[in-house]
């Protein structure tokens, strides 16, 4: 009989030893895992590792605005500025029309020591490429990469003129040419005296920009009934001539005068016998019912070649197309 009960105790005690391990596995499958950080759910940074915030360099600074030339930049509030609109020649290629000087105050009346200039030119060799017109005014540069500045092709310059006689020990800048005018945008720096610094300067390139309203001067005659506009290389550098049938714009030169522009009106009677050679019939630009309207320019300078006034004269006449373009008539 006791054998019997051994019999049917062992089958037992292995189904409770199978049940057994049956249950630790099945504990072990359904008891919740270790937590995983949820991919939708950010861990706060701790604060020893936030971004530091981007702030503005440029905030605070004063804002410089040149309506003629239609440009704005920003500069620090320790510096001051100084335009020149006087025109002359710049390098063998380039006559400079306007520029500003940006320097620091505790610099005034030091001279240039160091500054930072926006130069306005034009070019009087249009068949010279931007390169080459860049290379005939910075013949000192170690190097220059050809690069876009507000879609416009446009040069990046460095020279340290380690080997030039100038104290000037630093330029870097940026060439380019828009709507006629070629810009020289540059800093000059003193080996003596480096306050203004490179990132200055690219602080202050990096607020350039240009503007829409480009201001423009009229000359309205009501009593010939038109109206014109004055090209801004001309302002300050003409007076008026104003007649009973006709005005003219006249350079005011060192040494003499030069007629730039003469606007003419006479009856269509007066000006068939006027034009009887068939001269004026080009320089015609209005008509009306009683009035013919025609323009005549300067012809030969009568100044020495080379001097001031001969190249001043090279940037007024090309401009004279810009002014009897504009040429309107008043409405009644």
């Amino acid at each position: 009989m006791s054998r019997q009960r051994g019999i049917v105790f062992l089958p037992m005690l292995i189904v409770i030893l199978l049940l057994g391990v049956a249950g630790y596995f099945a504990y072990q499958y359904f008891q919740p895992k270790n937590q995983q950080p949820n991919q939708d759910q950010v861990s706060p940074t701790p604060i020893s590792k936030l971004p530091t915030p981007i702030t503005d360099p440029t905030v605070g600074w004063q804002v410089y605005t040149n309506k003629e030339y239609g440009f704005e930049l920003k500069y620090p509030s320790d510096y001051f500025y100084q335009e020149n609109y006087t025109t002359r020649g710049y390098g063998t290629n380039l006559i400079k029309e306007f520029n500003v000087i940006l320097s620091r105050i505790d610099n005034k009346g030091k001279g240039q020591i160091s500054y930072i200039a926006i130069e306005v030119l034009r070019g009087n060799k249009e068949e010279l490429s931007l390169v080459n017109l860049f290379k005939s005014i910075h013949q000192n540069v170690d190097s220059y990469n050809e690069v876009k500045f507000f879609e416009l092709d446009a040069i990046r310059y460095n020279s340290l003129n380690e080997n030039a006689t100038s104290p000037q020990d630093f330029q870097k800048g940026v060439f380019f040419e828009k709507d006629g005018f070629y810009w020289d945008i540059l800093v000059v720096r003193n080996s003596s005296e480096k306050q203004i610094t490179e990132e200055t300067f690219d602080q202050i390139l990096s607020t350039f920009k240009f503007t829409d309203n480009v201001e423009e001067s009229s000359y309205v005659n009501e009593q010939l009934g038109f109206s014109l506009k004055i090209p801004p290389s001309w302002n300050g550098l003409y007076k008026l001539q104003e007649k009973n049938s006709s005005v003219s714009f006249v350079y005011l030169g060192k040494t003499d005068n030069y007629y730039l522009l003469t606007i003419s009106r006479a009856t269509i009677p007066e000006f068939n016998n006027f034009n009887s050679e068939g001269i004026l019939s080009s320089r015609e630009i209005a008509r009306t019912e009683k009035y013919v309207f025609w323009y005549s320019i300067g012809l030969d300078s009568p100044f020495e070649a080379g001097s001031d006034d001969s190249v001043q004269i090279q940037t007024l006449v090309r401009d004279t197309k810009t002014a009897f373009e504009s040429f309107k008539l008043l409405e009644k």
